[in-house]
């Protein structure tokens, strides 16, 4: 391709009266040899607002990254960037304008050496940085205490961002991206995780900030998680542009594309060696309670949960949901008074055996593994209850995690490394991860968040197949669409306080409280 020259960059993005910001003009992304995105075409404008959609592995995180400048086109020169000195093909003087929101940035924030503190999460989106680059000044200080006030998330202050569940995290990582008032805010799945009261006002927020001539580009998977106002829309599949246009245009030929899962529950994915005793809990809680620092975040929680029954596990961000899953998985032990009793069974427990028994999925443990490790890798993980492997695995690991990604369509990321993947496909590894050693039980955080519709669907109905062969679940959610269609219990947390009962149906779940 010829160069390009400024002015005539600026002509085909349609002119300096229309205030254009960013202009793609047929780029390329390639990563380790392989096109991300091929021949992208994309103005953004001053006030604008786009919605991008697409498949798992579309490339919509990648979009994101080239219009703030955060990866490089193939031709430097088919991508600008305007500012009043012009155009330009470098986006210094542009990215600092900006602010990015994303489940990746979370899980830089969970793997840093130090845990910044909420408050300090916040303020180092004055610099764009990952750390405080400097003094703060006291309005930055009072400005973030106020973003804060107003999602209800003054708890997280002081609290490490290592700690907080994935809810509480984008709720931060939303205060980071508001603090310096930029001018474009990406969104990457930045609501997934929020409970509905949050997801509300946070919506509500950046529609506010939208409406007064900030760009939003938001990318997601949710249609009721589309900020209010936005109007454009851009569909992707296999990294190409096919649609742009109008949102209702877009979201109308979005169909949750490249979705890779089976679409029948798989038997062979969980236990065959017999079902357990129903009369005998695998795992019981009796008036269990956790404290962190001091504060009681789960308070005498008592709960049992026998094989093949699947509960639905609700409650606000901060509620005690994540902490009730650890313990349940081993990770975490009751403070004295409460005990953990494993088929009935009290203390101690062989955290090994324990792991065997029990298939884990968090936004945490995902944050652990090394961005270096291939699908492949992660998924025989599983089989040793390890993040991550310490030594080479023998053939019947590889055969077992190989039958599970062939099985699950996902084959292609099985030599490929999670750094390459997008946050959804990084999400499948891991729920193959916790099936793969046929577990007796899943304890499941928040497993459909990055997943495309699709997906999520398919997954839903493949965990509903789960309970034929004595398979236990216990599912968190803030979405209702998402749960089993036909929960066995209910399990709704307040302030460290459990609320459990059998159901009818997942309604009862998200109704009363709006907790969902």
């Amino acid at each position: 391709m010829t160069a390009i020259t400024p002015q005539e960059m600026a002509q085909r993005c349609g002119g300096e009266a229309e205030h254009p910001l960013v202009c793609l003009d047929g780029c390329t992304v390639r990563m380790t040899g392989c096109d991300i995105l091929t021949d992208v075409r994309l103005t953004l404008r001053a006030g604008q607002g786009w919605v991008v959609l697409g498949g798992n592995g579309a490339g919509k995180s990648t979009l994101l990254k080239l219009l703030r400048g955060d990866v490089w086109p193939v031709n430097p020169d088919c991508r600008q960037f305007f500012s009043q000195d012009g155009p330009s093909a470098s986006p210094i003087g542009f990215r600092e304008h900006t602010a990015l929101v994303s489940a990746e940035l979370a899980e830089e924030y969970r793997r840093l050496e130090f845990p910044l503190t909420g408050r300090e999460c916040a303020l180092t989106g004055l610099w764009s940085s990952r750390f405080l680059a400097g003094p703060v000044a006291t309005e930055h200080v009072a400005h973030v205490e106020g973003l804060f006030r107003s999602l209800d998330l003054e708890e997280l202050l002081e609290r490490p961002m290592a700690v907080m569940s994935e809810g509480q995290a984008k709720a931060v990582l939303l205060v980071r991206g508001l603090v310096a008032k930029p001018r474009v805010l990406f969104l990457d799945e930045a609501f997934d995780g929020l409970d509905t009261e949050r997801r509300a006002v946070a919506i509500r927020l950046v529609a506010e900030i939208a409406a007064h001539g900030v760009s939003v580009v938001q990318a997601t998977h949710r249609s009721e998680e589309i900020v209010t106002g936005l109007r454009m829309g851009l569909l992707l599949e296999h990294g190409r542009v096919v649609f742009a246009g109008e949102l209702a245009r877009a979201l109308d030929a979005y169909a949750g594309c490249d979705s890779a899962w089976p679409c029948a529950p798989a038997a062979e994915a969980a236990r065959d060696d017999g079902p357990v005793q129903p009369a005998v809990p695998i795992v019981e809680l009796r008036n269990a309670s956790v404290s962190f620092a001091g504060q009681l975040v789960l308070r005498e929680a008592n709960f049992a949960l026998r094989p093949g029954e699947q509960w639905g596990l609700v409650g606000p961000n901060g509620a005690g949901k994540s902490t009730l899953l650890k313990l349940l998985a081993g990770d975490l032990y009751p403070m004295p008074g409460g005990e953990v009793l494993r088929h009935g069974q009290s203390e101690p427990h062989d955290l090994w055996q324990v792991r065997r028994e029990v298939g884990y999925v968090s936004a945490e443990l995902q944050a652990c593994y090394d961005p270096q490790a291939t699908g492949l890798e992660t998924v025989i993980s599983g089989l040793r209850g390890s993040v991550g492997l310490y030594a080479p695995p023998d053939e019947e690991e590889e055969a077992a995690a190989k039958d599970l990604l062939n099985g699950s369509g996902l084959q292609e990321l099985a030599s490929r490394r999670l750094e390459r993947m997008s946050f959804g496909q990084r999400r499948k590894l891991m729920i193959l991860r916790a099936m793969v050693h046929r577990p007796l039980a899943l304890l499941l955080d928040e497993p459909l968040s990055g997943l495309d519709l699709a997906s999520r669907e398919e997954v839903r109905i493949f965990l509903e197949g789960l309970r034929t062969v004595g398979v236990a679940l216990v599912i968190v959610s803030h979405h209702e669409q998402d749960l089993p269609r036909k929960l066995d219990g209910q399990i709704r947390l307040e302030a460290g306080r459990l609320l459990a009962g059998r159901v009818k149906g997942q309604k009862a779940l998200f109704s009363g409280c709006g907790l969902g």
